[in-house]
């Protein structure tokens, strides 16, 4: 195992960002870090060709990146979030940055440049005046074919309750915005990473949240055109991604 980890990171906009070392100009559409639409880091942490993002607050975080030959041990029951995802590596190096940073420095290696499963793993820290709240882990290892993600621990619902003020009605779009964004894009990593056929009953297995939430989340994602989903919500159907 090889590992780096910096003790106190404060991320921008609330984003914990992983990015490949510098390899030049490249476009591999939905697969880039601004190609898709939707909240960037879903409900927990979203990736791609290259980079990673997780939805982790202002900090301060302990980040630790971990480089596996194999796939590494289940996490204890501390963690509350676990998230394993895809992640295909153009250089084999990766790196801690910041949104506005650019690519990341060598921070750690993981090997051959393809495809890797990345578990990510979310727990708080004992409490403390000025340091980090929360343990981010980033656990990395080589595999043969990518799949989709799955949530194998949630630590708060993936649909959110929207706003709670009194000026947005429960119906409106911006609360539709705000219920339903954050696990729509979860929703479109299944389908970036090759699980466009799917039930209802199989899309709650695989991100931990109810059916009922899955469905309502899909229809809000089919009108607003972040995916179009062919089929009935009650039966088999596929999730396509615009464009």
């Amino acid at each position: 195992m090889r590992v780096f980890e910096e003790a106190c990171h404060y991320p921008e906009f609330g984003t914990l960002t992983i990015r490949d070392t510098n390899t030049g100009e490249e476009d591999e559409g939905p697969f880039e870090q601004w190609g898709l639409g939707g909240q960037p880091c879903g409900t927990v942490a979203r990736a791609g060709y290259g980079w990673l993002e997780g939805s982790a607050g202002d900090g301060p975080l302990v980040v630790r990146l971990e480089s596996h030959d194999v796939e590494p041990p289940a996490e204890s029951a501390d963690w509350l979030d676990v998230l394993e995802t895809p992640y295909r590596s153009r250089t084999g190096v990766v790196g801690l940055t910041t949104v506005t940073c650019g690519p990341g420095g060598e921070d750690l290696r993981l090997g051959a440049v393809g495809d890797y499963r990345v578990r990510v793993a979310v727990k708080p820290l004992p409490a403390s005046s000025d340091g980090p709240e929360t343990l981010w882990a980033l656990r990395f290892w080589p595999v043969a074919a990518p799949g989709p993600p799955r949530w194998l621990r949630r630590g708060r619902a993936a649909v959110g309750p929207g706003s709670t003020g009194r000026e947005v009605l429960a119906d409106s779009p911006a609360a539709e915005h705000n219920r339903y964004t954050s696990f729509a894009s979860d929703l479109l990593a299944v389908a970036l990473w090759g699980g466009t056929e799917q039930t209802a009953t199989a899309l709650a297995h695989r991100t931990l949240a109810p059916e009922a939430d899955v469905r309502t989340t899909l229809d809000w994602a089919h009108r607003t055109g972040l995916l179009t989903v062919e089929g009935v919500l009650t039966g088999k159907f596929t999730m396509t991604l615009p464009g």
